[in-house]
């Protein structure tokens, strides 16, 4: 596999289930892809690939950027729960609000690993 495929390969699916979120994760609700990311992150996981991914690596980080982003403390919130909060209660609302983060949160480690 190409080192830019390894790079994109999470951004690709993020940006695929944007498009398309009722297809890949039944829903438009940010608990939904939520608990897909978690089980992609648990995938790579045992499958030891996460030492490949730099940008699956990072996305543990993701929830410090969230809270710095929002001003809230990460230990007490997890990204889906700030999200919501941010968004009044609204999953579908708090679902557009993740991909315009995310896209933000790319950049940043973009950055990072140059």
């Amino acid at each position: 596999m190409e080192q830019q495929s390894k790079l994109t390969n999470l951004i690709e699916i993020v940006r695929q289930i944007r498009f398309r979120p009722v297809m890949y994760i039944g829903d438009k609700k940010i608990s939904s892809m939520y608990m897909f990311l978690n089980g992609y992150r648990f995938a790579i996981m045992i499958h030891k690939l996460e030492a490949d991914q730099p940008v699956t690596m990072a996305f543990q980080d993701f929830n410090d950027f969230i809270a710095l982003k929002l001003g809230k403390n990460s230990i007490t919130h997890g990204w889906r729960a700030m999200m919501i909060e941010h968004c009044d209660g609204n999953e579908e609302k708090a679902l557009e609000f993740f991909f315009e983060t995310f896209e933000e949160f790319i950049e940043h480690i973009h950055k990072k690993f140059k």
